[in-house]
């Protein structure tokens, strides 16, 4: 959430992506095999975000700029990032 300045009062902005709208990138989807979640910048582009302790087939922040978009559905969830 920004907040911004203006004629003396304080305004609150909040800037929500709804995944409703397949059109809009950046969004996250989740794979349809593996439950790997992978933020996508564009169509085919996107780093592995999230990936399940039994998947052997993706790496966290593994990126590709082939993915197969028919393999992922969109997801509404929240993710959590930290840095330890």
């Amino acid at each position: 959430m920004a907040k911004s300045k203006d004629r003396g009062e304080i305004h609150e902005m909040t800037s929500r992506i709804s995944v409703r709208d397949n059109n809009l990138y950046p969004k996250l989807m989740i794979s349809k095999n593996t439950n790997t979640i992978v933020l996508f910048e564009n169509d085919g582009n996107g780093v592995v975000v999230y990936v399940d302790d039994n998947c052997d087939v993706h790496k966290l922040g593994e990126f590709n700029d082939e993915w197969i978009m028919s393999s992922f559905l969109p997801w509404n969830g929240t993710i959590l990032l930290t840095e330890e």
